[in-house]
């Protein structure tokens, strides 16, 4: 039998390691014990998920069924961005109909710069849908709708973490509880043993810590955040709202019985008034919630045999990107590459690369909003109309095409690969194409449709 992977943090995050390290591990003799402790911080009450989410309940083999009605979620097919009078849409699928058609990007901008006032959701199957309400789960025959359509979901925190505890219960995790833990170390600096507070000791093999909160002298920043619960139900909108602000961004996810906003400010200097008034403004809510948290720096998560999964991802999670998606790939990265020893340097270093690889991709994205030129992707973009192959899939191809060109970045250069290709017949193969877009968005099922004929299968 192997030493215990013991896993401690809390909510959502501490669930969601829990139950792919079970899932994959417990098959192999490796016993999983999770050690609930206090929140520091106060979980979200809603959450944002990419593709990634779908991709990990078939893993786990957890019914979509199960967590549409636990979580009382929706479908989201990408996010609707509002800067000023301007709005497009960023969809986590591609755009066309083949995703491997590299010149067909170029061809949309190539048609932007001579008709402006054209758009280049019109050739996104999943914008065109978001926009009419529709949402369908791709037939498994059309695996290139299904990349078109790639979704995410909004999710209620509490209710998806009670799930998923459900799930890691039935697998056999051993849950243990306690209000502070000490961590002893051996000579070598491995961790031996956890010490709980009625005085027990538990061996570890492993410790797995999903925790986000950074003692005092590794937090890099103070943020303010800001959250509303709204009763409005928008089940016609299978997507997110993301608005500009005079500080930041605010973002708006939909779920089965009202909404969620959250913003957050990392400028000390913002007057807290000023922004209470304006996101007043902006969405008509009165009663919002707001309380500050330390962002981590989280670049070297894996230290022997204490892997820091919690602040690595709680260096990237915000209102714009979700660390639980950062959390699930520092997991399953860890998975992929576990020795048989706990201490493995060579591995560690080299897993380490990875989450710096990832970390800097998101990153790059974030910044993006703030400072389009200020970045290499960019600038690339600016220059040449492409996006920077990336080494990870922290961020979709559709959602870096669709924010940099709705940021208004237009390339200098006119691309080569369109260069035999002349503007009459660039603008027929379009035109052929959104009309093939159009009509499958029009056979498509609203979403409402779909998440009732998936809440009736799962009473069924």
């Amino acid at each position: 039998m192997q030493q215990p992977l013991v896993l401690i943090g809390h909510g959502l995050w501490l669930q969601m390691a829990t139950a792919i390290v079970a899932k994959h591990l417990q098959p192999f003799g490796y016993p999983c014990i999770a050690l609930e402790l206090p929140a520091r911080v106060k979980e979200p009450a809603a959450v944002a998920c990419g593709p990634e989410l779908a991709t990990l309940c078939q893993m786990l083999g957890l019914p979509l069924q199960l967590v549409l009605a636990k979580a009382q979620a929706t479908f989201s097919l990408g996010s609707q961005y509002q800067s000023g009078a301007n709005r497009w849409f960023v969809p986590f699928g591609h755009y066309g109909l083949n995703g491997s058609a590299v010149e067909f990007e170029q061809a949309i901008l190539q048609l932007l710069q001579q008709e402006p006032d054209s758009k280049a959701e019109l050739f996104s199957i999943a914008a065109q849908a978001a926009h009419q309400g529709k949402f369908a789960l791709a037939p498994a025959n059309r695996p290139d709708l299904a990349e078109a359509l790639s979704y995410g979901m909004h999710l209620q925190t509490a209710e998806f973490a009670a799930c998923l505890k459900h799930y890691n219960q039935q697998l056999g995790v051993t849950f243990l509880s306690s209000q502070i833990v000490e961590i002893n170390y051996s000579v070598q600096g491995q961790i031996s043993s956890l010490q709980l507070d009625n005085g027990a000791a538990i061996a570890v093999g492993y410790c797995l810590d999903c925790r986000a909160e950074p003692t005092a002298d590794e937090a890099s920043r103070t943020v303010q955040l800001f959250s509303a619960q709204d009763t409005t139900v928008l089940l016609q909108q299978p997507y997110s709202s993301v608005i500009q602000t005079s500080w930041g961004w605010l973002v708006r996810l939909p779920l089965q019985q009202g909404s969620h906003w959250f913003s957050q400010c990392t400028d000390p200097a913002v007057d807290l008034p000023q922004i209470r008034h304006e996101l007043q403004q902006l969405t008509g809510q009165t009663d919002w919630q707001s309380y500050t948290k330390q962002q981590p720096t989280g670049s070297q998560p894996w230290q022997h045999n204490h892997l820091r999964f919690g602040q690595a991802a709680a260096a990237l999670d915000c209102p714009l990107y979700n660390g639980l998606t950062a959390l699930q790939y520092l997991v399953i990265r860890w998975l992929d590459l576990l020795p048989n020893q706990s201490s493995c340097p060579a591995t560690a270093l080299m897993y380490n690369q990875h989450w710096q690889q990832y970390q800097s991709e998101v990153q790059d994205f974030l910044h993006l909003h703030q400072q389009p030129l200020a970045t290499k992707t960019g600038q690339a973009f600016a220059r040449l109309g492409r996006v920077l192959t990336t080494e990870t899939d922290a961020i979709k191809a559709g959602q870096w095409f669709g924010l940099m060109q709705g940021l208004g970045l237009t390339p200098e250069l006119r691309s080569m690969l369109l260069a035999n290709r002349t503007e009459t017949e660039i603008q027929q193969g379009l035109r052929q194409i959104q009309q093939q877009i159009a009509r499958l968005v029009a056979a498509m099922p609203s979403q409402i449709d779909t998440l009732n004929r998936c809440l009736q299968q799962l009473s069924h």
